[in-house]
């Protein structure tokens, strides 16, 4: 109860309500259809995509949207005539990896090697102004062994590998042994009034126009218990449309320690263990589309996370630093309460059936465009890309794609005093959820460049990416800046060949991916005792690792 109150009380504060419906589609690759869709001039072009959740409005969708997503109704006898259910799909999702975790932004599954798969399906529930979904998720992971922080880096490397761990409970490894568990997956209850609703929900999250990355709200982690404000369709104003959504909710710890736990160094154990305490999480987006400029959408997102019992006023279930700068908490004061925010915009043009897009945030603060006038360091990140389609014949189409995303610092003071995205020196837990960040998959340090080209008809889709991912730079340059070896960047070259489509009752799709891991971990192998410039830079500790991901939705046909 005192978590709802204090959630009320942000919603009267900050924002202003609006749509109501029933059910939601949240599956991200229906979703990016629809962002097809957009492109293609095909729906509606008020959406922004900055806020991944779309409600079930009458003739709003195309007809596989509608039957993989909402489900098919049931009628059951001698129950109110005004109670309408609806049967979901059965959806499954198997992941194989050869040599070590790949995939990021995949909710429920685990960083594991070896197979892994997701099984879920639900019901969905309306009465009036309610609707509920209840669609748990069972996990089952082979959680097979694999190379995880070296044994063979001495001590100095290990005790700065801990300065990381310490201030995240993102373990590489979630136990030793098969993994399996139930999640609430995405289920909801909601009252929807007007064009807003109101509601408790596991769902996953996405904030931001990304199309693959976001800063600050992702499908990386498993979802959150929250309560939810938010509208339900993009609002008409005489300015514009506006869409927004404002939460609080409860973050959980992972239960794993980090890897060798128990390693000393200079007489001292390098890990600092933590409680097991829970964090609330509080933040919201908001997204315009001024109509002066259609196609524009601009906005920016906010969070404030801190542990439970060290909120003791209202302001610490809101995402701001006092009340404008004043009136600070106990928490804010002593540096208890943390702050991430961003701005971004996206720009949909319409003729040229193409879209651009970027977000820009502050790891340690609320974004503010005051922020950008400064000269201090400011640990920032950024998220930008390009997209176009390209018609052809039979309602076809070809996509080209560009995203890049920078997580990683290019200031060595903000470096040294270990200020990555999603770490924290006081709220130990950092920016995760049961062990995985909540943001950006890349996680603390992580760079970013991807290349997409695609064949689409209708949701049947064909699609070659090429992606070159960065683990970890500020950690790279923590820890051997000072040896001056610029030869052990662990890079990851992503080939992934994937496909969508319909047939019947059946949604499938998969995708087949070859990654060359260039220093795994950060290792390089000196292969000559005497180096030259002829012999420096040579392969280091390099893996081909291939990963084969299968899903299938299929309903029922109750019509």
């Amino acid at each position: 109860m005192k978590l709802f109150k204090h959630f009320i009380l942000f919603v009267l504060i900050s924002m202003h309500a609006f749509n109501g419906s029933a059910q939601t589609i949240t599956d991200q690759n229906q979703v990016l259809y629809l962002r097809r869709l957009q492109l293609n001039n095909q729906f509606n072009p008020n959406a922004s995509f900055t806020q991944r959740s779309f409600f079930n409005e009458k003739d709003s969708f195309p007809e596989e949207i509608k039957d993989f997503s909402f489900g098919d109704k049931l009628v059951i006898k001698k129950i109110d005539s005004s109670i309408h259910f609806r049967m979901l799909p059965f959806y499954h999702w198997g992941v194989y990896n050869t040599h070590h975790p790949v995939t990021i932004n995949d909710a429920e599954m685990l960083p594991a090697n070896g197979y892994q798969s997701l099984i879920s399906t639900g019901i969905q529930i309306s009465k009036n102004r309610w609707s509920g979904q209840f669609k748990p998720t069972l996990l089952n992971a082979e959680n097979r062994d694999f190379e995880t922080f070296l044994t063979q880096f001495d001590g100095i490397h290990w005790r700065d590998y801990y300065e990381w761990v310490n201030r995240i409970d993102m373990p590489e490894r979630f136990g030793y042994k098969p993994n399996t568990k139930v999640y609430a997956g995405q289920s909801y209850l909601r009252y929807n009034f007007n064009n807003s609703s109101i509601g408790i929900s596991t769902e996953n999250l996405w904030w931001g126009p990304g199309y693959y990355q976001s800063l600050l709200m992702t499908n990386n982690a498993p979802g959150f218990l929250h309560l939810n404000f938010q509208s339900n369709k993009p609002m008409i104003t005489n300015f514009g449309s506006v869409e927004w959504q404002a939460i609080t909710g409860r973050l959980e710890y992972s239960g794993y320690p980090p890897v060798e736990s128990n390693r000393v160094y200079e007489g001292r154990f390098l890990y600092n263990p933590r409680s097991n305490k829970q964090r609330i999480i509080t933040g919201g987006m908001l997204s315009i589309q001024p109509k002066a400029v259609p196609g524009l959408f601009i906005g920016f997102t906010k969070v404030a996370y801190l542990y439970t019992n060290d909120a003791k006023s209202p302001l610490d279930y809101l995402p701001l630093f006092g009340i404008y700068g004043w009136k600070l908490t106990n928490a804010e004061k002593t540096n208890r309460k943390k702050m991430m925010g961003s701005m971004f915009f996206r720009y949909y043009m319409k003729n040229e059936k193409a879209e651009a897009y970027a977000e820009f945030g502050r790891n340690d603060k609320t974004m503010n465009p005051l922020f950008l006038l400064g000269s201090d360091p400011q640990p920032t990140g950024f998220v930008a890309g390009f997209r176009k389609m390209v018609s052809l014949r039979k309602k076809s189409n070809l996509e080209f794609g560009i995203e890049f995303t920078q997580l990683g610092f290019n200031d060595k003071q903000l470096i040294r005093d270990v200020k990555s995205w999603y770490l924290d020196d006081t709220i130990r837990h950092g920016y995760t959820n049961r062990g995985q960040v909540i943001g950006s998959g890349l996680g603390p340090g992580g760079n970013s460049q991807l290349f997409e080209a695609a064949w689409n008809n209708g949701i049947n889709r064909i699609s070659l990416q090429v992606e070159r991912r960065i683990h970890n730079n500020d950690f790279f340059y923590y820890t051997f800046e000072r040896i001056k070896d610029y030869r052990r960047h662990w890079t990851d070259l992503i080939t992934s060949l994937s496909f969508n489509r319909s047939y019947k009752n059946f949604l499938y799709g998969g995708s087949i991916t070859a990654l060359r891991t260039l220093n795994y971990q950060w290792w390089y192998i000196e292969r000559d005792p005497v180096i030259t410039w002829q012999n420096y830079f040579q392969n280091g500790l390099d893996y081909l690792t291939l990963q084969g991901q299968l899903y299938i939705h299929y309903r029922l046909n109750l019509k």
